[in-house]
Formats: C-alpha cells, sequence, structure tokens
C-alpha cells in the first residue's frame, strides 16, 4: 500500500515559478518562501562552526537570554543606548 505522504511533487511544465520551495542544492539547503517560516519543537539546536549570520530589520526574542561573550580588538562594538 502507498500513500501520498510517501511521495513529493516536482510540479508540471505548465505550472508557474513557485513562490516558495526547499532546495537541496550542492553544499546547502535553502528555504525560500515569502510567508513567515515556523519551526515548533521541544529543543532547537543549531551547530555552525564558521559563525550564524542574522539580518533583519527588526527582531524580537521573547524569554531568557544566556551570553557567553569573548571580544576580539578587532571587533568594533555598537554603543549601548543610555550608557
Amino acid at each position: 500500500m502507498h500513500s501520498k505522504s510517501d511521495a513529493l511533487y516536482f510540479g508540471g511544465f505548465l505550472n508557474g515559478e513557485p513562490t516558495q520551495f526547499i532546495e537541496f542544492a550542492d553544499g546547502a539547503i535553502n528555504i525560500t518562501s515569502p510567508n513567515p517560516v515556523n519551526i515548533k519543537c521541544s529543543t532547537a539546536n543549531i551547530t555552525a562552526p564558521g559563525g550564524v549570520n542574522v539580518t533583519t530589520p527588526e527582531m524580537h526574542v521573547t524569554g531568557n537570554i544566556t551570553v557567553s561573550v569573548t571580544f576580539k580588538p578587532s571587533v568594533q562594538r555598537a554603543p549601548v543606548p543610555g550608557k
């Protein structure tokens, strides 16, 4: 027995260009969407030895934040408002 959940749909020749998709490219997995992307799980872990880059005009964080920082002399720090 097979179910539709056992398959992937690759689209047809007459379809328009997709606006949201997951691309399995050489050396990367890319998620593209004009809509929000939501991830819900009990715990999320990111291991990125090369670093993590976030580019956004505004960032919201809810919850406690624990920070462990090593400052490097060559890195410029932004001034803290009110200090």
